[in-house]
């Protein structure tokens, strides 16, 4: 069964000196029996029986067991072949003094993935004389006892070989026998190898006698015969060789490993203590930077809103207050509709209090009390089924009347009213409003409107719940401050301000109508587009000429405007090159850069009596000009019926008289003459007007009314000042002015001038950049396609340009609100989703307005720095924490070094040491890990709270979650392996003699 060959070993002293305790030895030993190896100290007995035991090897040679060399062993398998092979009997007895007796013969049996059977225990301890000793600690036992649960422990397993050196070297004679006779009986159906000192008890029991003296075999003499029998040779081949057996692997059950673990932790109960603290400390503050590293904002905010229960959701748009199609994008957003506090702005927002130093807060500063409306909202979308209810009075039902909140109430009933007609003014004294119901029936106050001053009367109030948790009662009027601290101060009186003026405690509820009737008041909107005051620049290599401008329009106005078409093709939008623009601002622009082109335009009116001729320029068309009343009087006069020129007629002889002198009628003439008869080389002969007659022909009636239409245009009554204005106002009245000229003016002649002039010569090809507030948008080679006829004044220097600038121009209109509100949701996502557009990108972001956004816009920055500086911190800690478990776990393992050899010479793996030692480490990580998890928890509270008591909000900047949890345990159980592995590698490289000897 077991052969040696060759084999050879050689130690080192301390001092580096080789010592050869072995030298080429060669023997091979029998199934059973019992073999006695003999030799003074140092002759290397206990060395062969190292060797052969497996818990030392050898430096040349090879063991074979049951046909298999040593050669190829590895190191487990080394340990599987005393796993199962051996069983060991150690001189210094080396069981475990933290076990039973009869745990440490369950631990061999373990090893060996054997199911511990108490009964087999039992039938063991029996056979050793030790029956009933099972619950014993080995501390109970004596030298001899010991020695027994040793050869127990040895044979409970089943070993083929039993390995005993000196099993009675510190026992008495008497006990010495006692543990021969049992070591004789297990020889009898197993080998049984000896090292001993005592040659009587080897003579006595020895079936063999092995003598070694320099690490020589001197002597090999075999007593039993029947020994002699099963071999064939000294060095020949087994009897039983092909009575193989599979080497097992150990296998230590986890429960097993646990319950050493534990034990093991017993050993520097100091020491475990202090490396629990420090690592507490560690995996705490690491779970605490971690928190300040990780720092979100937007989850903070949520958080801390969700906190505070704010009972209103106040936003504007990052540009400053805001307009309907924000209302549009925030419920497509979120769900929530939003409604638009519209505001007149400015002082036109003050209330008209007589007693301002009775609103002021306790250091003159208007603190709570703004004296002040920041808006209006309507009141049936506020009051009505909602929170908020009416305490006094009725709702508003027309454009005078107004309700007001509780907070605002509270103003005026401590500063009275003051109302100014002209340069009267009357006061409401306190007194007079002092309940509510007499502030409902009496409250009348004023404010400035766009179309001059407001005054409405209060028919109810309604309790808006204003600072419900009495955050800012110190700055109530003579209030006692509480907060000592200034900054912190000055903080609550910044937020105490914003809190007011963006929530429903400072606006008035009126009715639906007279709120959009407002809307319309506060915007002036042009009712094609959309208002955004800029500028246009019109450029080209040698000029650049920049005008006004006050709408821009989307292709959506194309169809509302009429436009001449450069092509003649109308058009439903404009591509990216293409403008429109009208006429007025096309007129303004006839110095510009080199477009002020100029046409021939030809005309005859009167069957040709009347021939003009005239070059147009922009400049001319400004307002119409000449051109337009030369030939729009012209061909006003020719068209028109008989009936109006009857009535001329009488006007001309009622107002100048058969009787009139020669001037008045040669002024007349004159006048007709300038206007139409000035640019006529050869009059006809029916046309020579007689200064004296009393008549003209139709042809010279309609000529002369003609020149009329002229003059009354030009206003030049000053010529015929003897004409009575009252009839001439009378005639103007009956339609015969300048609008109806203009009204009736040939679709030709803004076909000749607009587009032959402008569209097809101007500017084609000319640069134009158009600049909107910080906003500048330059088109290269820009086409003009058309021009609208300004008809309304509305729309006087405004452009229709294509949607891509349009959209752009945006960002600067005058904000249609003064701010969003709506009542606050209790919905987290909806609250995620408003919170991520607060801190959204520029194109996309809508502020919200709170204590809390005031809040952490102060401290945000500051506490995100802080986390780039905890995050290195808490590395290092985590790195602190591995050093120090590693070294626990080194200690450790350092002082239970030779239970770590037992076990290995029992059989068991590197990896069941591991399982023993990471098991206690595991134990040791737990603790840290909920103690620092809930010690990091307990931390992450108390800084909120101080936190939040310096800002007297719930604010939550440190989040601690299931992130830093889950790092807390990943550090703690990844501090452990790492440890373990680190500490246990080097032990488990050691031979278990080494270990077994603590060397």
């Amino acid at each position: 069964m077991l052969e040696l060959k060759n084999i050879s070993k050689t130690y080192k002293t301390k001092k580096g000196v080789p010592v050869q305790a072995l030298k080429d030895i060669s023997t091979s030993f029998d199934d059973k029996g019992m073999v006695f190896v003999l030799g003074k100290s140092g002759s290397g007995k206990s060395t062969l029986l190292n060797l052969i035991g497996g818990i030392d090897f050898a430096d040349s040679g090879e063991i074979v067991i049951n046909g298999k060399s040593s050669k190829d062993f590895k190191m487990a398998d080394y340990d599987s072949y005393r796993n199962t092979y051996i069983g060991f009997i150690f001189q210094e007895y080396n069981i475990l003094n933290d076990f039973t007796v009869g745990e440490n013969m369950s631990l061999a049996l373990e090893i060996q993935s054997q199911k511990v059977n108490k009964q087999r225990v039992e039938e063991i301890l029996k056979e050793v004389d030790l029956e009933g000793y099972a619950d014993r600690k080995p501390n109970e036992l004596s030298g001899g006892q010991k020695q027994r649960v040793a050869i127990a422990r040895a044979i409970v397993k089943a070993p083929k070989i039993i390995m005993a050196d000196e099993p009675t070297g510190a026992l008495d004679s008497e006990t010495g026998k006692a543990i021969f006779e049992t070591l004789k009986k297990l020889s009898q159906d197993r080998l049984v190898i000896v090292v001993s000192h005592d040659r009587e008890f080897a003579e006595i029991y020895g079936d063999r006698i092995i003598e070694l003296a320099d690490g020589e075999v001197i002597n090999d003499e075999i007593k039993n015969t029947q020994s002699q029998d099963n071999m064939t040779s000294e060095t020949g081949d087994l009897s039983n060789a092909a009575n193989t057996q599979q080497l097992k692997k150990s296998r230590l059950p986890y429960n097993r490993a646990l319950a050493m673990g534990v034990k093991s932790m017993r050993t520097n109960p100091i020491r475990l203590a202090i490396t629990i603290i420090l690592c507490v400390i560690s995996f705490a503050f690491f779970g605490l930077a971690d928190t300040v590293a990780s720092y979100n904002t937007h989850k903070a905010t949520v958080k801390s809103i969700l906190n505070n229960h704010y009972d209103a959701l106040p936003i504007v748009s990052d540009g400053g207050g805001a307009m309907s199609s924000d209302i549009k994008y925030l419920k497509d957003k979120t769900d929530i509709e939003f409604n638009g506090v519209v505001s007149y702005g400015g002082s036109s927002q003050n209330l008209s209090f007589v007693y301002n130093r009775k609103v002021k807060g306790t250091n003159g500063d208007d603190v709570y009390y703004n004296a002040a409306l920041t808006g209006y909202l309507p009141a049936d979308k506020i009051i009505n089924g909602k929170k908020y209810r009416l305490i006094a009075g009725t709702m508003p039902s027309n454009s005078s009347e107004i309700v007001l909140s509780k907070y605002t109430y509270e103003q005026f009933a401590l500063g009275g009213i003051s109302l100014t007609d002209g340069d009267k003014t009357t006061y409401i004294e306190p007194e007079d409003i002092a309940t509510l119901q007499s502030f409902v029936e009496n409250a009348r106050f004023q404010v400035d409107s766009p179309r001059g001053v407001k005054e409405w009367k209060v028919v109810g109030v309604v309790d808006t719940i204003a600072d419900p948790d009495g955050r800012y009662e110190q700055l109530k009027p003579n209030a006692k401050r509480i907060i000592k601290s200034k900054s912190n101060y000055k903080m609550l009186c910044a937020e105490c301000v914003q809190y007011f003026n963006y929530s429903y405690h400072s606006v008035g509820y009126v009715a639906q109508e007279t709120y959009r009737d407002m809307f319309v008041e506060c915007n002036n909107k042009d009712l094609l587009g959309v208002y955004a005051g800029g500028s246009v620049t019109f450029k080209n290599e040698e000029r650049r000429y920049t005008n006004a401008f006050n709408n821009v329009l989307n292709d959506a106005s194309l169809g509302s405007l009429d436009i001449f078409w450069a092509d003649g093709t109308a058009r439903t939008q404009l591509d990216d090159d293409e403008f429109v623009i009208g006429s007025n601002a096309l007129a303004a622009l006839s110095n510009a850069v080199d477009l002020n082109k100029s046409i021939d335009l030809h005309y005859t009116f009167f069957d040709g009596i009347v021939d003009l001729s005239y070059q147009v320029s922009l400049n001319s068309v400004k307002y119409k000009g000449a051109v337009s009343l030369h030939i729009g009087a012209c061909e006003y006069a020719q068209n028109v019926d008989d009936e109006q020129i009857d009535d001329f007629k009488k006007f001309i002889n009622s107002t100048i008289g058969e009787e009139q002198d020669e001037d008045t009628r040669q002024m007349l003439r004159a006048l007709a003459l300038m206007t139409c008869l000035d640019n006529v080389p050869n009059l006809p002969s029916d046309f020579e007007i007689d200064y004296y007659a009393k008549d003209y022909s139709p042809l010279q009636w309609r000529i002369l009314y003609a020149g009329y239409l002229m003059t009354t245009i030009f206003n030049f009554q000053g010529f015929i000042d003897n004409i009575d204005g009252g009839y001439v106002a009378n005639v103007v009245q009956d339609g015969q002015s300048g609008s109806l000229i203009e009204d009736k003016l040939s679709e030709q002649l803004y076909d000749d001038i607009l587009v032959k002039l402008v569209c097809e010569n101007a500017f084609m090809g000319v640069e134009i950049e158009f600049e909107y507030g910080e906003k500048t948008e330059l088109a290269n080679s820009v086409r003009i396609v058309g021009i609208y006829l300004d008809s309304n004044a509305s729309k006087v220097d405004s452009y229709v340009i294509n949607n891509v600038v349009y959209e752009r121009a945006q960002d600067a209109l005058t904000p249609e609100y003064a701010f969003l509100i709506a009542q606050m949701t209790d919905d987290k996502q909806v609250l995620e989703a408003l919170v991520d557009l607060h801190y959204g990108n520029e194109d996309e972001r809508y502020n919200m307005i709170n204590s809390v956004t005031f809040a952490m816009a102060q401290k945000s920055d500051t506490f995100a720095m802080l986390g780039d500086v905890f995050l290195y911190v808490g590395l290092g800690l985590a790195i602190f924490s591995m050093v120090l478990m590693s070294n626990y776990i080194a200690v450790s393992i350092s002082s239970q070094k030779k239970q770590i050899g037992i076990l290995r010479a029992l059989g068991a793996r590197s990896v069941d040491v591991f399982a023993i030692f990471y098991s206690e480490s595991l134990i040791i990580a737990f603790v840290n890990f909920v103690v620092a998890t809930v010690s990091a928890l307990i931390a992450n509270l108390a800084i909120n709270a101080q936190i939040a008591s310096g800002f007297g909000l719930q604010i939550t900047f440190m989040l601690f979650g299931i992130r830093q949890i889950a790092l807390i345990f990943v550090l703690s159980m990844g501090v452990s392996l790492i440890a373990s592995l680190v500490s246990i590698y080097s032990i488990t490289t050691h031979k278990p003699i080494d270990c077994i000897l603590n060397r």
